[in-house]
């Protein structure tokens, strides 16, 4: 996923059991976009690992270190 263009890092957390939360930063809102459909290609291959559909957000940085 590194080699999506302007992505600038990618996070997952396990955020309760059975549960983890990932996210991921982008350089442009426009790169965010474009990269949509790839994630979406590769999110589908880790759908045997799901118990249920992935629910996606996106928002604007607050901050970033």
């Amino acid at each position: 996923m590194m080699s999506l263009p302007g992505i600038q890092s990618i996070c997952t957390i396990v955020t309760g059991e059975g549960e983890i939360t990932s996210f991921a930063v982008y350089d442009t809102k426009e790169n965010f976009d474009a990269a949509s459909p790839e994630v979406r290609e590769i999110m589908g291959g880790f759908a045997a690992y799901f118990t249920a559909p992935p629910v996606s957000k996106e928002g604007p940085t607050v901050f970033y270190m």
